[in-house]
C-alpha cells in the first residue's frame, strides 16, 4: 500500500479488472467522478487527478491496518491546485479478489 501511494500513477499495477474506486476528491470542485468502475476508469481517472494537479499530487499515510485478503489506510493528500496549496484527509480500503 506504502509504494502504490507513494507513485499514484501506478494504480494499475495494483489493481483488478473488476475494481470499484472511491475517489477523495469530491468537495474539492475538481471534474471527476466520485465513483469509478473497472482498472482502465480507474487508471485513467487517477492520471486525470495527476494532471489536473500539475503532478503535485501526494499522499502522507498516517496508518495501515491489512491482512492477505484486506487492507485500510488512513492519510492525508496534499496537492496545488493553480496557485493554491490544498490537502484533503482521506480513508480508503480495498479488498482481494479471492476475499
Amino acid at each position: 500500500m506504502r509504494t502504490l501511494y507513494e507513485d499514484l500513477t501506478r494504480i494499475g499495477d495494483y489493481t483488478a479488472d473488476d475494481v470499484v474506486y472511491h475517489l477523495a476528491h469530491r468537495d474539492l470542485g475538481l471534474d471527476l467522478p466520485a465513483r469509478v468502475h473497472g482498472k482502465q476508469a480507474v487508471i485513467d481517472s487517477e492520471q486525470a487527478l495527476c494532471r489536473l494537479t500539475d503532478g503535485t499530487l501526494r499522499a502522507s499515510i498516517d496508518a495501515i491496518a491489512a491482512n492477505d485478503f484486506f487492507a485500510a489506510v488512513t492519510g492525508t493528500f496534499h496537492a496545488d491546485v493553480g496557485d493554491e496549496a490544498i490537502a484533503f484527509p482521506s480513508a480508503g480500503c480495498g479488498a482481494s479478489a479471492t476475499a
